[in-house]
């Protein structure tokens, strides 16, 4: 007895004292900036236990238990390292999911709670959970990292929509709205995870033969990426590469997805970008001649119905959901509203910028690597694009906008251009057309801002096309927002300096503040770019 219980007493001091050595490493990890370095010598400690269980039989019989535990610890973190997660490359879905069968744990589910907490809060949603459970996903980006919780979330969105039956917008509606509800609040990154991960699970099923088979996975992840666009999650540029795959084969399949795609977001596509809805429009009418001879499907001269109706504005019913989407979409911006969130614009990637992403980076994400539009881009026709008016304006600029662009002080050749367009075209759809032509470069881009408010100001009376044609801008791309915001300040800056103001300055002043009193009343701008913050 007096034996045992000295062992005893002689186990709890080897204990303590291992508690101390530990509580030693603890500390001197958190204080060393390195974490290789404490994950190296956790490791070490790791490898120790086994050796110094050795020594005595007694205590090899008593702390196997733990040895094991710490074994099997170590060896299940081992694999983890290896993981798609942990590496920070792209993976595609369906290779994700290959890849976590062959594994012990899903590559998301760096903490099972994580997985479980956001499908508990996907059971839930609907219209009239919203809110509640946006909070709850909120609170996990707290909680967990944001790289995990964002690809958990893809996952369980896109895994809800992927069913051999056909999915009924009521049911698709709540899980876009809270992806909507992500973009605007958390971030682009955010949304365009899950956007990027629809579009790969679409293609991968678009691409099997049949479409998957008999049943409707491609149909039903086609209406989730329509709705995305409708939401404005995504931009027109996704949507119309989308149509124009599938009037290339116009296959049974194809002719069903298009009718999907035009009865959630043709009469949009129409308001955004009519001019691509023309181009469609033909491509669709050649493919059709093309096949008059076998004979047109009863679904593909319903196909062409509804384009001819979409042509001509003409609607014959309600869409499906529409009700519950604009129910949505109000919800969507009360939560957007109480959070200050002024985020929220479209993704404007399309399939080739998908595809090319691992080599030219998601230039679509703020912040992401890019590595296109450097100074040896080429044009669509594999020709570099300079930048001349008459190239744009289809040989119409006059040598009197030359001249007076050159008054006007446009010592560069790409403010002439801008300047040429903006006085030469016949509105302000025409205008952003030709200026999207000049395939200007980042730093170029901003001459387009600079150029249009000195013309504005420049105005004896204010003219409202400025304001037209600089909201449609605003709408296309963030960076035109930012250049708004710095080149008002730089107009704040320079009437701080002024001590008179004749009448030219006061007409200038009264233009400029025209043009961005509308832009904050329309939402372009928000109202904080009129608080100057020193850079």
């Amino acid at each position: 007895m007096d034996s045992e219980e000295e062992l005893d007493e002689e186990n709890d001091e080897d204990d303590e004292e291992d508690e101390e050595e530990d509580g030693e490493e603890e500390s001197f990890g958190l204080e060393d900036d390195d974490e290789d370095g404490s994950e190296l010598a956790d490791e070490e400690d790791d490898d120790d236990v086994p050796a110094s269980a050795s020594e005595d039989d007694s205590d090899l019989e008593e702390g196997s238990e733990q040895d094991d535990d710490e074994e099997s610890r170590v060896a299940s973190e081992g694999p983890a390292a290896d993981t798609p997660s942990s590496s920070g490359k792209y993976v595609p879905p369906h290779l994700r999911r290959g890849v976590a069968a062959n594994t012990d744990r899903p590559e998301t589910e760096a903490d099972p709670r994580l997985a479980k907490t956001i499908q508990g809060l996907l059971n839930r949603l609907s219209p009239a959970t919203l809110e509640h459970v946006f909070s709850g996903v909120e609170e996990c980006y707290r909680t967990y990292p944001r790289g995990d919780v964002t690809a958990t979330m893809s996952r369980l969105l896109i895994a809800s929509s992927i069913s051999r039956g056909h999915l009924l917008s009521s049911y698709v509606l709540p899980y876009v709205a809270l992806a909507s509800l992500l973009h605007r609040c958390v971030g682009a990154d955010v949304a365009s995870r899950v956007a990027e991960d629809a579009v790969e699970e679409t293609l991968m099923w678009y691409e099997k033969p049949g479409g998957g088979g008999e049943g409707k996975e491609v149909s039903n992840l086609v209406t989730v990426v329509a709705w995305m666009y409708d939401f404005g999650i995504v931009s027109s540029v996704l949507i119309y590469d989308f149509v124009k795959m599938f009037i290339k084969s116009l296959a049974e399949l194809d002719v069903e997805l298009l009718l999907r795609v035009l009865k959630v977001a043709g009469f949009r596509l129409r308001g955004d970008d009519p001019v691509a809805l023309k181009e469609i429009i033909n491509l669709l009418n050649e493919e059709v001649k093309k096949r008059e001879q076998g004979g047109l499907s009863t679904r593909t001269k319903f196909l062409l119905e509804s384009v001819t109706d979409l042509k001509n504005n003409r609607r014959r019913n309600r869409k499906e959901g529409e009700d519950e989407a604009e129910q949505l979409k109000k919800a969507v911006q009360n939560v957007a509203r109480k959070r200050f969130a002024s985020g929220g614009e479209p993704l404007r990637f399309g399939l080739d910028d998908l595809k090319n992403a691992p080599t030219k980076g998601k230039w679509w994400l703020t912040g992401a690597a890019w590595t296109g539009h450097d100074s040896g881009e080429t044009g669509v026709n594999g020709n570099t694009a300079p930048v001349t008016d008459v190239d744009v304006l289809g040989g119409t600029s006059s040598q009197a906008l030359l001249a007076l662009a050159r008054k006007m002080r446009m010592n560069t050749d790409v403010r002439r251009s801008v300047f040429v367009v903006l006085m030469g075209s016949e509105d302000y759809v025409d205008a952003f057309e030709k200026l999207m032509k000049l395939n200007l470069k980042n730093k170029q881009e901003r001459e387009i801002v600079r150029v249009l408010i000195h013309c504005c100001a420049m105005e004896r009376r204010y003219n409202p096309y400025y304001s037209l044609l600089s909201n449609r801008l605003c709408g296309y791309s963030v960076s035109f927002k930012v250049t708004y915001q710095f080149t008002l300040w730089d107009e704040f800056k320079e009437l701080a300096e002024v001590s008179d103001i004749d009448k030219a300055l006061k007409r200038r002043i009264v233009n400029i503040a025209k043009l961005y009193g509308y832009l904050i009343a329309e939402g372009a701008l928000a109202l904080m770019v009129l608080k100057v913050r020193k850079c």
